[in-house]
């Protein structure tokens, strides 16, 4: 009987140390397996900043063949501290076009990283001129954008000729993207 009970003590203590054996192997396998996929992320993190650092050292490398585009992009837009190009331009557009025209001071705004300036204008001028400052504004070599535009006209009968004319006024704000 004693050897029945050393029989089944050692089977016990064997069967503790392969419940044991077990659980230390499933332990490790979930270990290999985390540290697998941390390993696998930043394999995947360090190609993207390789990929990142090939792109600037391109772009460093190129920076002669981009400047001439990068200065047409900087000049799509107007100076915050000092707009007086584009209100040149503006009041150039509007003297071409016979349209009397009064500016109000820009009004700045930012969002995010984009700072954009409001131009309130009011003009007095006749239908065709005003549609083609408008276009020659929406197409300036400025980044642009008329938000409002609003058109009154008054028809007013002239005495001398006895012809009736009309006087068109109006008011336009724009928005410009600054820098």
């Amino acid at each position: 009987m004693e050897n029945n009970s050393k029989i089944y003590s050692i089977s016990f203590v064997f069967a503790i140390l392969a419940l044991v054996m077990i659980a230390l192997s499933v332990f490790l396998f979930n270990a290999v397996v985390e540290k697998s996929i941390v390993l696998a992320s930043d394999k995947g993190k360090i190609a993207s900043l390789k990929g990142k650092f090939n792109d600037i050292q391109n772009f460093k490398n190129n920076y002669d063949t981009y400047k001439p585009n990068l200065d047409k992009i900087d000049q799509l837009y107007i100076d915050s501290q000092n707009p007086v190009d584009f209100i040149e331009f503006v009041e150039n557009a509007a003297a071409k076009d016979n349209l009397n025209l009064e500016m109000l001071p820009p009004s700045f705004s930012t969002t995010g990283s984009l700072t954009a300036a409001d131009f309130q204008l009011s003009f007095i001028g006749e239908i065709p001129q005003i549609v083609e400052f408008s276009k020659i504004i929406e197409n300036s070599p400025y980044l642009v954008k008329i938000k409002e535009l609003d058109i009154k006209t008054d028809k007013n009968i002239g005495s001398a000729k006895k012809q009736q004319t009309s006087q068109t006024s109006g008011s336009l704000l724009l928005e410009a993207i600054a820098k």
